[in-house]
């Protein structure tokens, strides 16, 4: 039985020992020093915003944005009045909806 606490003393050093390696850091004569350049790098890497940038699809204008709003105005005119029903009111606007997105 004398060779169970001398088997449990050995994994105990064992453990601390590894516990105190994981612990330790390197010394500073691992580390070595890169210089580093502060100045910008102009690559294909990354964009260049000193030129205007140009949208991926056409604006809507001030004029279309005009056009719209009255044809907007004209059908809730058209709604509140009764002369159109709730579902053409919804097709429409639906429709206007999907032209400003390709306007936009």
């Amino acid at each position: 039985m004398s060779s169970v606490p001398t088997l449990e003393k050995l994994i105990a050093l064992a453990v601390f020992s590894i516990g105190l390696a994981g612990c330790s850091s390197p010394s500073r004569t691992d580390v070595t020093l890169q210089p580093v350049d502060h100045r910008p790098v102009q690559s294909d890497k990354y964009p260049d915003f000193s030129k205007p940038l140009d949208s991926a699809m056409p604006q809507m204008t001030d004029a279309d944005a005009a056009q719209m709003e009255t044809q907007l105005s004209a059908l809730a005119r058209q709604r509140r009045a009764g002369t159109v029903s709730e579902a053409e009111y919804r097709r429409r606007v639906a429709e206007l909806q999907a032209l400003a997105r390709t306007t936009e």
